[in-house]
């Protein structure tokens, strides 16, 4: 599709960094002109083009206020998402990050977001503290089980340096492994097989 050419089929755009970069090879700032002036050419080419635009593209966040801004602002269009990730998150900012992610329906392939850097610790205490937002993805708009562990497949937690995850001892985690996530991914399952077969 001629959208597709203009506005290319991968690339990740990073959002709120000190320059918003949108990185795929061989493509300039020319082609972000051309894409602009295709949008607003008529409303009917705008509507048909935008899908292009937010398809298979890597949207990368440095904060989740920047995260749920976007969201806001680009509306209907969520839906077309397809991976999203947020480099910095906080308690306050989760519960409306949450209710913004439910707009992006099926087509959303993962949502990865650092763990809160205003909550210190394990990453057990961090996954009790955050089960209520995370519940408003997970079992919002009356998701059955097999809605809310489709869900829940595209949720991937991380952590940083700077980030309150500690382990029991008390040492930051600098990442979480496979084993570590997998373990995050089996208590979640548990919480939302014990909530859905206390609503049957």
């Amino acid at each position: 599709m001629i959208y597709d050419e203009v506005a290319g089929t991968k690339g990740t755009i990073s959002i709120g960094e000190t320059q918003s970069r949108y990185q795929r090879s061989q493509y300039r700032y020319d082609d972000r002109a051309k894409w602009t002036a295709l949008l607003f050419t008529n409303r009917a080419i705008s509507r048909e083009a935008r899908k292009s635009f937010y398809v298979h593209k890597h949207f990368v966040f440095n904060g989740m206020q920047k995260f749920i801004t976007f969201m806001r602002q680009i509306g209907d269009a969520r839906r077309f998402l397809t991976k999203l990730t947020v480099k910095r998150s906080s308690m306050r900012l989760l519960h409306e990050g949450f209710t913004q992610l439910l707009h992006t329906r099926a087509r959303l392939q993962s949502f990865t977001f650092n763990l809160p850097t205003d909550f210190k610790g394990t990453l057990v205490e961090h996954i009790n503290e955050s089960w209520k937002t995370l519940g408003i993805y997970l079992l919002g708009d009356s998701a059955d089980l097999t809605e809310s562990l489709e869900r829940l497949d595209r949720i991937v937690f991380a952590a940083g340096s700077r980030q309150g995850v500690t382990r029991r001892s008390g040492a930051p985690i600098g990442s979480i492994t496979p084993d570590i996530k997998d373990l995050c991914k089996r208590r979640l399952r548990k919480r939302l097989l014990v909530h859905h077969e206390a609503t049957v």
